[in-house]
């Protein structure tokens, strides 16, 4: 009975990142760069423009005539807490 040993010293087996054909000219990196800030710029405006509105929408209920104080405090704890979110977002995806 016989065991095959398999041996992974070849080339074709792993190629090596380093090799030429393996890596970017810089034309290519900075086309992906450029990409990849847009792609991360576009989901962090994803991202916070519900909080855009929900904040615009709190404003507005906390600046009505009919707000208590008491729903101002809580409108304002709210608003701060979406600012919060968002610079947690802003840190994130900057």
């Amino acid at each position: 009975m016989s065991v095959a040993i398999q041996n992974f010293e070849t080339a074709c087996h792993q190629p090596c990142p380093d090799m030429p054909h393996h890596s970017l000219n810089a034309t290519q990196k900075q086309k992906g760069l450029a990409c990849l800030q847009r792609v991360r710029g576009e989901l962090r405006e994803k991202l916070l423009e519900p909080l855009r509105k929900k904040r615009a929408e709190l404003i507005e209920k906390a600046n009505s005539e009919d707000t208590t104080q008491m729903k101002r405090s809580l409108i304002a704890q709210e608003i701060n807490r979406l600012d919060m979110k968002a610079q947690r977002i802003l840190d994130r995806w900057s």
